[in-house]
């Protein structure tokens, strides 16, 4: 029996690969089963790296963030220094 999508949706993913399991025993595959295999295994491999990616470039956001507030800082204390400086 085929489920409708809503049906599908509302399955858990348990649900769904005992499913699977229970009807691979008696059902026979072509070569497109190990391609789109495969093509899974490359779309999470990516998904993953894309993450990481992520991931990285908003800690390098962060460190760059504070390190111009830490610029900014030595900044305005140079400044003052130099007018105190010029003053005497």
């Amino acid at each position: 029996m085929i489920r409708t999508i809503k049906e599908l949706r509302a399955v858990s993913d348990e649900e769904l690969i005992k499913e699977h399991d229970k009807k691979a025993e008696n059902t026979s595959i072509g070569i497109q089963y190990y391609i789109d295999e495969l093509d899974r295994r490359s779309r999470d491999r990516s998904q993953k790296a894309s993450y990481n990616l992520s991931s990285s470039t908003q800690r390098l956001a962060r460190r760059t963030y504070w390190q111009s507030w830490i610029s900014v800082g030595a900044s305005i204390t140079a400044l003052v220094i130099s007018i105190i400086s010029l003053r005497n």
